[in-house]
């Protein structure tokens, strides 16, 4: 690879051949990663492990008021509204983005008709 091309590509070859992605946990070789399985923590506060999917019906502590289970509900909502605001701030954005890209638009568009009918290219 020529001196120029290097600059230009900010992607390096590594040693091993990748792309500059040496350091990710999934090219490394010989690692093996699990995929996450959530358990249940009003559950767990009680010394039971039970897997989350399915399980919010039939808990048999989503009622309990023990203050370990108070803690765990608390930390549920706050989690929940950190995910809410976090849509909010996304959905705003992209409004916003909106917004500004549709009055770009306009403004150019009147742009275009104040300066008065197009002159017509006889001789093109």
């Amino acid at each position: 690879m020529s001196l120029l091309a290097s600059a230009m590509n900010p992607l390096q070859f590594s040693s091993n051949g990748n792309l500059g992605f040496s350091n990710f946990p999934s090219f490394k070789e010989g690692v093996s990663y699990t995929k996450r399985v959530p358990n249940c923590q009003k559950c767990g506060q009680h010394g039971r492990k039970s897997r989350l999917k399915g399980h919010k019906r039939v808990c048999p502590f989503k009622d309990c008021n023990c203050p370990k289970c108070q803690v765990v509900t608390e930390r549920q909502k706050l989690m929940a509204d950190q995910i809410k605001i976090r849509r909010r701030q996304r959905k705003d954005t992209i409004m916003n983005f909106t917004r500004e890209k549709i009055t770009a638009t306009l403004n150019a568009a009147a742009a275009v008709a104040a300066a008065g009918p197009l002159p017509y290219l006889n001789n093109f």
